[in-house]
C-alpha cells in the first residue's frame, strides 16, 4: 500500500512544528541555601554521611547545603518537619528507610502520611 502524500504532507508539517518550538527553559536550582534535615542526634553515621553529602553539594551547587538536627520519636519529628515545610525543594530529608517503612506500624497518629 502507497503512503497518500496528504500523509506524508502532515507529518512533514507536524515535524517541522515541533522543531519550531522553543526549547523549554528549566529553573536554576538552587538559587539559596538549602536544608538537609536528619532526623537523628548529631554525631551518628547517618549524621556523618549527610555532613559529607552537603559539603560536597555546596561545592557542585555554589550554595550553601545546612545540615540541621531533627531528632526524636525514632526519625518522625524531623521528617514531620521537612513534610510540613514549603514544597519547594529547598528542606530536604535524609534518612534511612526505617522513617518510611516502619513508623506507620509503630505509630499508628502519626501528624503525616509516610507513603
Amino acid at each position: 500500500m502507497q503512503p497518500s502524500i496528504f500523509g506524508a504532507l502532515l507529518i512533514g508539517v507536524g515535524v517541522s512544528i515541533a522543531f519550531l518550538e522553543a526549547p523549554a527553559q528549566a529553573q536554576d536550582f538552587p538559587t539559596r541555601s538549602v536544608r538537609l534535615v536528619i532526623p537523628y542526634p548529631a554525631g551518628g553515621g547517618v549524621d556523618g554521611v549527610a555532613r559529607l553529602l552537603a559539603e560536597r553539594l555546596t561545592q557542585f551547587w555554589g550554595h550553601p547545603v545546612v545540615v540541621e538536627n531533627r531528632a526524636g520519636a525514632n526519625g518522625n519529628i524531623g521528617a514531620e518537619f521537612v513534610v510540613k515545610s514549603l514544597p519547594d525543594g529547598y528542606t530536604v530529608l535524609f534518612s534511612p528507610s526505617g522513617v518510611y517503612t516502619t513508623a506507620k506500624a509503630l505509630y499508628p497518629n502519626l501528624p503525616f502520611d509516610p507513603e
